[in-house]
């Protein structure tokens, strides 16, 4: 495996009912980005309120089965429980919300706990995540060489992320949520007001020390209102639109790139902005093609 001159944490999040994806999609997670790491870490989310009938109890036991035969195979490879200990959730309080109570979940139930506790999970401060739902196109073995490069020479950048399909001839990404700028004198790299958590190289340090404390936001009126009616609790909006005013205060943007089709890294001229890079055939869902991937940019 080779060592990169900063090392990174892999990072994948699992629950008992994602396993029968997981048997094809940690091992291909492994092949794309296993050399290209120091260590992988699966969290395996198991909350205190989840069901524990037999049938959950029996889902869990065959997760941790196939998790130990996969340790067995990569010895860099470890798991281990999501921690919803007090100790846990106090530091993620004082490491991101500045002691104030971190929202367990968004209006949506997505959660905002868990996608920050894994950033204090692993052992190096640089952490690169992926959903356990994505596929990788491309094979390229020096993504990550090239991301961490762009993070280090360029210290105002916060994150790097693969596109979310293949680049397309006209230059356009399908399927965003956000409208994406392409960044000026560079193919297939572009910038995005928002973060996306469902794949990202970022350092931890650097997003406490720049987005630290965040905030409880309520999301927009009527989902508000109808997320009361619904579960008779407080809504908290999404994780992204948290973090996103802190990037507008900063006049910080997201970019994405590939490498160029000549082989060379494509980087962006500097810039105060956000930046991230792919591989050429960069990220999609199982059985979504790469140009129209539903993977967002946050």
């Amino acid at each position: 495996m080779a060592s990169l001159h900063r090392p990174i944490s892999m990072q994948i999040t699992l629950t008992p009912s994602d396993l029968a994806e997981a048997r094809v999609l940690l091992p291909h997670q492994i092949r794309v980005w296993g050399n290209q790491v120091d260590d992988i870490l699966v969290l395996v989310d198991l909350p205190p309120w989840r069901s524990r009938n037999q049938a959950a109890l029996q889902a869990q036991h065959e997760l941790a089965g196939f998790l130990d035969r996969q340790r067995a195979l990569h010895p860099h490879l470890d798991w281990k429980l999501m921690d919803y200990s007090r100790e846990a959730v106090a530091r993620v309080q004082d490491t991101f919300y500045g002691g104030r109570r971190v929202p367990m979940h968004d209006y949506r139930n997505r959660p905002i706990y868990g996608y920050l506790h894994l950033l204090l999970a692993t052992w190096h401060d640089l952490v690169f995540h992926i959903d356990g739902d994505m596929m990788f196109g491309g094979g390229s073995q020096t993504w990550m060489a090239e991301a961490l490069d762009q993070l280090t020479r360029r210290p105002e950048l916060l994150a790097c992320n693969p596109l979310p399909g293949p680049p397309r001839p006209d230059g356009k990404l399908l399927s965003q949520r956000v409208s994406p700028t392409a960044e000026p004198g560079a193919s297939y790299v572009y910038r995005f007001p928002t973060l996306s958590y469902r794949v990202f190289l970022l350092d931890r340090r650097v997003m406490a020390e720049r987005l630290a404390p965040l905030r409880t936001e309520w999301p927009s009126p009527l989902r508000s209102v109808t997320s009361v009616l619904r579960t008779h609790r407080r809504p908290h909006a999404l994780l992204e639109q948290v973090i996103a005013p802190r990037h507008a205060s900063a006049r910080r943007m997201a970019s994405r790139f590939p490498r160029s089709r000549a082989g060379d890294v494509v980087a962006p001229s500097p810039d105060p902005r956000l930046a991230a890079q792919a591989s050429p055939a960069g990220a999609s869902p199982p059985g979504g093609g790469g140009g129209s991937s539903s993977q967002t940019a946050g």
